[in-house]
């Protein structure tokens, strides 16, 4: 799941188009953070399982497997930072992130 994290595209041209590039560039920003939430998953239910000996993914009690908390702003100053170090124009190449504002009210419905 972890390497499949890369090719993650919200491709429905859906009620919002700007709304798509946000959520697909969300989930490249914080791409670090959910392989370690996928990672911390894996060994909770291995955990559960191996203390249970139930099938997990059946057992109701239990309900979060991970949890982390996560900073809009923090994350977008380590953006800054890898992008003072790699120089001009290199954070864009290196995170693959999106232009938010590409397409800005080409969909926008009032």
């Amino acid at each position: 799941m972890i390497k499949m994290l890369h090719h993650f595209a919200v491709t429905d041209g859906g009620p919002s188009v700007v709304l798509n590039r946000w959520i697909g560039a969300m989930v490249e920003l914080f791409r670090p953070q959910i392989a370690a939430l996928l990672h911390a998953r894996d060994e909770t239910v291995m955990a559960w399982r191996r203390r249970r000996r139930t099938h997990v993914l059946e057992d109701l009690r239990l309900e979060i497997t991970s949890s982390l908390d996560i900073e809009l702003d923090t994350q977008l100053a380590i953006v800054d930072r890898v992008g003072d170090r790699l120089g001009d124009g290199g954070v864009r190449s290196a995170l693959s992130l999106p232009s938010m504002a590409e397409g800005w009210g080409e969909s926008f419905a009032g």
